[in-house]
């Protein structure tokens, strides 16, 4: 799963760019194609949300961002238990590709994210842990960008 978010945002750094308004758009469009409201999305959803890295896509041959969803999808999916279905949990997954150049605004980009998903009181407090537990649900990293190289930090205490 980290190899896979390593390679999707060095080779699109579209995608590592996000500003905290377009992750914040991003997760109301993901909440707005999530049919039954259980923060799980199917491939057919994940492709309908329109998110910040295809705002500028005019259609082409090509849609090099549907197979980007699509290997996405592939690397967050999971089996739900009661239906057998393959879903991606899309907040686990913004938390992935919430990139930065640096480990701080990587943390601030994360509890932005939290703080705007489904569930989560406007206003409300958000403690680090809070971040850790949900981002550990899909795996113990936090992804961190530079120009030159993706790398992955430990989510831990914020530097």
């Amino acid at each position: 799963m980290e190899q896979v978010t390593s390679v999707v945002v060095g080779a699109f750094p579209v995608v590592g760019s996000a500003t905290l308004l377009q992750l914040g758009e991003s997760l109301k469009e993901l909440a707005r194609v999530d049919e039954d409201g259980d923060g799980f999305l199917s491939e057919a959803e994940l492709q309908a949300a329109k998110v910040w890295f295809q705002m500028g896509y005019r259609g082409q041959a090509f849609n090099r961002f549907a197979h980007l969803k699509s290997a996405l999808f592939e690397a967050h999916a999971v089996e739900v238990e009661a239906t057998g279905d393959r879903r991606v949990e899309y907040v686990p997954l913004m938390l992935y590709l919430a990139t930065a150049d640096t480990l701080e605004a990587g943390v601030d980009k994360a509890f932005h994210v939290m703080a705007r998903a489904p569930g989560h009181l406007p206003g409300a407090a958000l403690e680090w842990e809070a971040v850790q537990v949900r981002a550990r649900q899909s795996g113990p990293l936090v992804c961190v960008s530079t120009r030159d190289n993706v790398s992955m930090g430990l989510v831990g205490e914020p530097h």
